[in-house]
């Protein structure tokens, strides 16, 4: 009885760090494509249409090693995967708020394309 109990006990963990791990955040492939910095939004060229990221409406922008990640008030973040990021993020800064930044380095991560929490 004790072997049972122990044992549905380790069962019902295992299930509960699964379904932890399913209900957490995740990010989902939304589109491919070629990501234009301007000096008033990011623009993806992808395969699914033109998405455009103003400026004006983000709250905060995040560099990781992968790309950016996009916050607003209004809806998800959005992360977009880029080569370059720390490049990518230093001049999105300086077009959105005029700030010059340092630039620590960061390898590169993969090409360009975008994905929503």
């Amino acid at each position: 009885m004790i072997g049972s109990m122990a044992a549905s006990a380790a069962f019902n963990s295992s299930r509960k760090k699964k379904a932890l791990a399913a209900a957490a955040p995740q990010w989902r492939l939304d589109n491919t494509g070629e990501l234009h910095v301007t000096d008033q939004r990011l623009a993806l060229q992808g395969v699914h249409g033109w998405y455009d990221f103003w400026y004006y409406h983000m709250r905060a922008i995040e560099v990781t090693r992968l790309g950016l990640i996009l916050h607003y008030a209004d809806h998800p973040m959005v992360r977009i995967e880029c080569a370059s990021p720390i490049w990518v993020w230093a001049i999105v800064k300086y077009f959105a708020s005029g700030e010059y930044v340092d630039i620590p380095a960061l390898g590169p991560g993969p090409q360009g394309s975008i994905t929503h929490e």
